[in-house]
């Protein structure tokens, strides 16, 4: 009989997707990248994940370090607009991330599951982002 769950937090309970989004929504309005030549938000953000990606990936091989993935991220995805901006770069990825961990949106069922659980296990959240 089991005791303790140990559930993931990205994507398990806390919707990761939904709430990256929404932070780099908010980044693109508040930072007007419209108007130094990103003029697509909805590309910027494919382009920022397809980046995000490829460095996580480098992440997980120990071939970059976690703080050079939090400023390569948005540094990568600013040369493919031909933007070199180290100083823009690293403020989006400041305030990315302290806004996004505040995201509220979770997975469909998760509070439902958790309701569930509570009563009979002893649980434990964790996670392997930052």
């Amino acid at each position: 009989m089991y005791k303790y769950i140990f559930l993931d937090l990205d994507d398990t309970l806390w919707d990761f997707a939904k709430n990256s989004h929404e932070t780099l929504e908010e980044l693109f309005e508040l930072y007007n990248l419209n108007k130094i030549g990103i003029t697509d938000c909805n590309d910027f953000i494919i382009n920022y994940k397809i980046e995000n990606d490829k460095l996580w990936k480098l992440y997980r091989n120990n071939k970059i370090t976690k703080d050079n993935l939090r400023i390569l991220r948005f540094q990568k995805t600013f040369s493919l607009y031909n933007i070199q901006d180290d100083s823009l770069a690293n403020k989006i990825s400041m305030d990315y991330i302290n806004i996004c961990p505040l995201k509220q949106n979770l997975m469909s069922g998760a509070i439902e599951l958790l309701e569930y659980l509570k009563e009979k296990y002893s649980l434990t959240m964790v996670t392997n982002g930052f």
